[in-house]
């Protein structure tokens, strides 16, 4: 089975919705992919100059290749969440995508509400794609 790998950076969040008003948010986004799942910091409106972004590396096949990505405000609200289809993702350079949140996270919102978006850098190439080693064979 060959593996494609994608690599994915979540750079800041726009137009969402959280409990506060009185402070800016202070966002990170869950990342569940497979069996894993791991956290980031996630700007909100827009990336200040010199911001840094996690990296990170995910290993899809074609049973396993949708990522979830949950957006948090601290000190614990559920903002929003999203899905990403890796296999549809074909951009062989770094290409910034933005993606709308599909689902509320710890409110009731109608249908129709614009729940807000992430920006997120996204990676594939030749290069990402491998095919293991049979089970049981040198390295």
């Amino acid at each position: 089975e060959t593996i494609r790998c994608v690599e994915l950076s979540i750079l800041c969040a726009r137009d969402i919705i959280v409990e506060r008003n009185t402070e800016p948010p202070n966002l990170f986004a869950k990342v569940k992919f497979a069996d894993e799942e791991c956290s980031t910091h996630v700007y909100a409106g827009g990336c200040p100059q010199g911001a840094r972004h996690d990296l990170v590396r995910l290993h899809c096949t074609e049973g396993d290749h949708k990522v979830t990505v949950e957006l948090h405000d601290l000190p614990g609200f559920h903002v929003g969440s999203l899905v990403i289809d890796l296999l549809q993702v074909t951009a062989k350079e770094p290409t910034v995508m933005v993606f709308a949140l599909q689902e509320a996270g710890d409110f009731h919102a109608a249908p129709s509400l614009h729940l807000g978006e992430l920006a997120i850098r996204l990676e594939t190439g030749l290069q990402h794609f491998y095919t293991p080693p049979p089970p049981g064979s040198p390295n």
